[in-house]
């Protein structure tokens, strides 16, 4: 129903204020135009970033969630560069949140059953321990 964030009661103001700062940053970065396009080939499957569909090679289509979206579009965008963990959660979430917190990675494993040939060893989507996450538009390891 549109639902972006939950604040449980009792709330700080100070949280508050820094959520809705979070959601205005995204929703600057969310209407800009994407630099490759709407699309993009990734292998041999293409990623529709307005349909939030990633496309097989035989046509068949698989949906993403809205922040799968939202993190593969900022993984691409800055490919080849190291993305944090961080910046991810900050960009995507608009805020940060505690260290236990698995969101991106959960999301991160998913995106590669989609778009990797063998999600076990990614050609695309690498993970730098401890560090963050890297596009490689070429697939190179």
């Amino acid at each position: 129903m549109g639902g972006d964030d939950y604040l449980g009661k009792p709330f700080n103001l100070r949280e508050l204020l820094l959520r809705v700062r979070g959601m205005l940053r995204r929703q600057d970065w969310y209407g800009q135009a994407l630099p490759a396009g709407p699309t993009v080939r990734i292998g041999d499957v293409t990623v529709d970033f307005r349909k939030g569909e990633v496309i097989d090679p035989g046509g068949e289509r698989s949906s993403l969630a809205e922040k799968e979206v939202l993190i593969l579009r900022l993984l691409v965008e800055r490919a080849p560069e190291l993305v944090s963990r961080d910046e991810i959660l900050e960009r995507v979430w608009g805020y940060e949140v505690s260290p236990s917190t698995r969101a991106v990675e959960h999301m991160v494993v998913h995106l590669r059953k989609l778009i990797e040939p063998d999600p076990e060893r990614p050609s695309y989507l690498h993970t730098v321990r401890g560090l963050g996450y890297r596009f490689s538009p070429g697939g190179e390891g």
